[in-house]
């Protein structure tokens, strides 16, 4: 898995990204392509901006302990693994303007650098390392990339 802080790993998921086309159908799952990059910008912004959706604190605690391993973990997502509610992207969105956001967001987080990130809290994972948030930023970005063959 790339990382996020590394120039070349940032281009290799811009191309992807870019490889996408309105016509792009997902292999999985509910969202269009402009959906699926709303829904990760939301992510990047989280954390670049400290912007969380509200969250049942007693939910968000045990969703927490039960997932951590799981979505920072080496094991890919799995498919049509359901998304929390606050995350869902279901209104319409242009992909122009989405790819745009999310490779703002990619280049701005790469320009934060690992150091931004070391020791910064998740308000669902607790404190992450910078390798940490880099692979919970690229392992959500390739499954969602996946979803839609690229």
């Amino acid at each position: 898995m790339h990382s996020i802080f590394d120039p070349a790993g940032v281009e290799v998921f811009a191309a992807r990204i870019e490889s996408l086309r309105p016509e792009s159908s997902p292999l999985w799952g509910k969202m269009n392509a402009a959906q699926m990059l709303a829904h990760n910008s939301l992510i990047f912004e989280g954390a670049r901006f400290d912007t969380y959706p509200t969250v049942n604190p007693v939910m968000r605690f045990l969703v927490g302990k039960m997932l951590r391993g799981y979505v920072i973990g080496d094991r890919p997502y799995r498919r049509n693994t359901k998304t929390v509610p606050v995350w869902v992207v279901s209104d319409p969105r242009d992909l122009e303007k989405e790819r745009a956001r999310i490779l703002e967001n990619l280049h701005a987080v790469r320009e934060l650098g690992a150091s931004h990130f070391e020791g910064k809290r998740n308000p669902t994972f607790g404190v992450l390392t910078a390798a940490e948030w880099s692979r919970l930023f690229c392992k959500h970005l390739d499954h969602h990339l996946l979803q839609f063959g690229v």
